[in-house]
């Protein structure tokens, strides 16, 4: 399911408050299955890129992009998923977890999924920050970049 939240904490917590967490992406398979299901015409990338896409703003719908429930929280550079999940594949993009647009990467402590290929294949995952330049005054305007996260909720049968 996907639930709102500007911020890592925000979107984990309309994870919980449906019964769930942010997703944990357990191996390839589950990693492709997301991709289909999310990436393409007349799915959440597109959906995200029309309603986020403002073309003076060059980082906003840029890069669809959502939060996953991977943190490195506890100890840097090992992340771990919030639900406890011990299995966590990462299909880590290129120089990711550590890249960022800021000199210091301490705050990427997060992790995202892309749904987007515009020179980042969709299904890869990246180390972010928290608020991913959500500042107030971009937010005023409508924001930038990641607003909703990827919740795995489980569903009694």
């Amino acid at each position: 399911m996907i639930v709102e939240g500007d911020t890592w904490e925000a979107a984990q917590a309309n994870a919980v408050s449906l019964g769930g967490n942010l997703a944990t992406i357990n191996d390839k398979e589950e990693n492709d299955w997301i991709v289909d299901q999310l990436y393409g015409r007349g799915k959440a990338s597109e959906l995200l890129f029309e309603k986020l896409y403002i073309p003076i703003e060059s980082e906003r719908g840029r890069g669809q992009a959502i939060w996953l429930g991977h943190n490195d929280l506890k100890q840097r550079g090992v992340y771990e998923a919030v639900s406890g999940e011990k299995n966590i594949y990462t299909n880590w993009m290129s120089g990711e977890p550590w890249d960022s647009q800021r000199a210091d990467k301490s705050t990427e402590r997060y992790t995202m999924i892309n749904l987007h290929n515009n020179g980042v294949p969709p299904g890869t995952v990246g180390g972010v920050a928290d608020r991913q330049y959500n500042t107030q005054p971009i937010r005023d305007r409508g924001g930038a970049h990641i607003f909703y996260g990827l919740a795995e909720i489980k569903i009694d049968e």
